[in-house]
């Protein structure tokens, strides 16, 4: 799974270096050099966090679909980033995905990376505290005994998916979904914590 991530990870930064300085080079002004991107993704010790893929999937967007508009904010996004992301965290995190937990850009790049094509992942809300304290109990005991009785397993899951974050549908109809994990927000899994009522597998 190392070696995966490493892979991953050199991907991501042949991607974004062609998409910032040679796809987009005359859209926008750049407010980092090409060597500083490369010592951002890969230059550190830290694992970029999902927020960097999320970013790079909504650039890949404005290539695809023509949006030129986004491009000066998501740079100024990527910038911020540089400055002052810590990276993947080495232990699992759990966040509700709102803006009174995040910065409201942050979320609306997450929102994006993780919005599905059927429509049950397109709204996202935030979840009631409620709901986040009791999965956040659940969740964590799962984790305890993942840990303790499958070592290997909570390894590979802590370099996958080790951001977790919380959110609910807008849709409160029968399309309710229990979560959600895509390439775009690598690194992190959504999860409605209304749906999660019990730590143990069935």
């Amino acid at each position: 799974m190392e070696k995966s991530r490493h892979e991953i990870r050199q991907k991501l930064q042949i991607s974004l270096d062609h998409l910032i300085f040679e796809v987009f080079a005359n859209q926008s002004p750049t407010p980092f050099s090409r060597n500083e991107l490369k010592q951002f993704v890969l230059g550190r010790a830290a694992f970029p966090s999902t927020l960097c893929f999320a970013i790079h999937a909504a650039l890949l967007n404005v290539a695809l679909n023509g949006e030129i508009a986004q491009i000066t904010t998501l740079l100024k996004l990527l910038k911020n980033l540089t400055e002052h992301d810590l990276g993947s965290p080495t232990e699992f995190s759990i966040t509700s995905l709102s803006e009174e937990m995040m910065h409201k850009d942050d979320v609306a790049v997450l929102s994006s990376a993780f919005a599905d094509d059927i429509g049950l992942t397109t709204a996202l809300v935030p979840a009631p505290d409620n709901e986040i304290n009791r999965a956040t109990v659940h969740i964590n005991t799962a984790l305890s005994a993942l840990k303790s009785n499958a070592p290997v397993w909570w390894q590979e899951l802590l370099l996958l998916g080790n951001q977790i974050y919380f959110a609910s549908s807008k849709n409160t109809g029968a399309g309710q979904f229990g979560g959600a994990a895509v390439f775009d927000a690598f690194g992190a899994v959504l999860l409605n914590p209304a749906l999660i009522n019990d730590p143990h597998p069935h």
